[in-house]
């Protein structure tokens, strides 16, 4: 027997979400004013249940854990337009539990700011800075349909709220042509991508592959000319980070806030504070299976300091991997006489507080 919500608890789901749909981006209103009478509306919403509300063969998230009372409770519920409410009940592997469950929460939230503020749907999505994604994984498949795949699933964890529409078409269009030169180019036999609550990290089990390689190469085929666009106009803020870990290459993006977020997710950074900068002649080790070298500066690093580095750090100079200079409080002037200085560097900058 089908366990349905209570039509109080209907009207309270279509309330806490503005009657707007809950599925990320999507507009629709799902109440208007109904022409059959002045006193009568008409509705394309729906609420849905995020455990499945009944059993069967055709049942989409069961969970025979759940009492009758807490399937049919509030808090089971989400509130759709009725394209997306039955296009949820298609797919369970896409649409699980724990992202309808924050879809909710993002939904509902975006209703409070508008109450707040006034503002429309739309400035109200993009205006709410998510403080961590909706966790996903999927597995790719070695084919060229994996657009659609890698699409939603940045789609399905909200990216687009917390790194902007920008950055997540051009990660979008770089993570498709990664994917797809892991199979074509590094045979591999496996791909995934897990978007965890605050990055994404690419696994492939084909041959050893360092990404940044593309960002200068002249080829002009999909792989280099993604990677080139994204780093050329996003790079400042995006953290990529590749390293091969036995037989898999493991790469790691995110949009780093502070130095404990660059640290915790590579271990291939040297971290120089002012007086370790100027003293020089301090030895260093980057584990050999790291591309790239994550090179943090002191805060408010000047333009007389670029020339210690260089002195009393030959070594760095002399580095073959990918250099990275994570900066935090520094001048434009400063950024650009270290690219100049350390030719293809890239500079990364910290949103660190003061």
């Amino acid at each position: 027997m089908r366990k349905d919500f209570a039509p109080k608890d209907k009207v309270k789901l279509a309330q806490r979400s503005g009657y707007i749909c809950s599925y990320p981006s999507c507009e629709s209103l799902t109440i208007a004013p109904s022409e059959e009478g002045s006193a009568r509306t008409s509705s394309v919403g729906m609420a849905c249940h995020i455990y499945a509300a009944s059993e069967g063969l055709n049942a989409k998230r069961t969970n025979l854990n759940l009492t009758d009372e807490q399937v049919a409770d509030i808090s089971n519920g989400i509130w759709m337009c009725y394209t997306h409410g039955k296009l949820i009940d298609t797919d369970d592997v896409r649409f699980t539990p724990k992202i309808l469950q924050e879809w909710k929460e993002i939904s509902e939230s975006i209703t409070t700011l508008r109450q707040d503020t006034g503002i429309d749907y739309k400035t109200a999505y993009t205006s709410l800075k998510l403080d961590k994604f909706v966790e996903n994984e999927i597995t790719l498949p070695k084919e060229f349909g994996i657009n659609k795949l890698v699409g939603d699933a940045l789609h399905d964890s909200c990216l687009s709220i917390a790194w902007g529409k920008e950055v997540t078409e051009s990660l979008r269009d770089f993570l498709i042509e990664h994917i797809r030169n892991s199979y074509l180019h590094g045979q591999a036999s496996y791909s995934s991508l897990a978007i965890t609550s605050n990055g994404l990290v690419i696994t492939d089990d084909g041959a050893k592959f360092d990404p940044r390689t593309l960002h200068t190469n002249k080829t002009k085929r999909g792989g280099s000319r993604s990677i080139q666009y994204l780093l050329n106009n996003h790079g400042n803020k995006i953290f990529i980070s590749s390293h091969r870990k036995q037989t898999k290459n493991i790469l790691k993006i995110s949009i780093p806030e502070t130095v404990e977020d660059v640290e915790s997710k590579t271990p291939c950074v040297l971290n120089f504070e002012m007086s370790r900068l100027h003293q020089g002649n301090v030895s260093y080790k980057i584990k050999e299976s790291c591309n790239e070298v994550f090179i943090i500066l002191p805060e408010y690093f000047g333009l007389s300091d670029i020339a210690f580095l260089s002195l009393k750090h030959p070594a760095i100079h002399h580095e073959k991997r990918h250099l990275i200079f994570v900066l935090r409080w520094v001048s434009g002037h400063v950024k650009e006489l270290l690219e100049e200085q350390f030719n293809g560097c890239q500079v990364l900058e910290l949103n660190e507080n003061v």
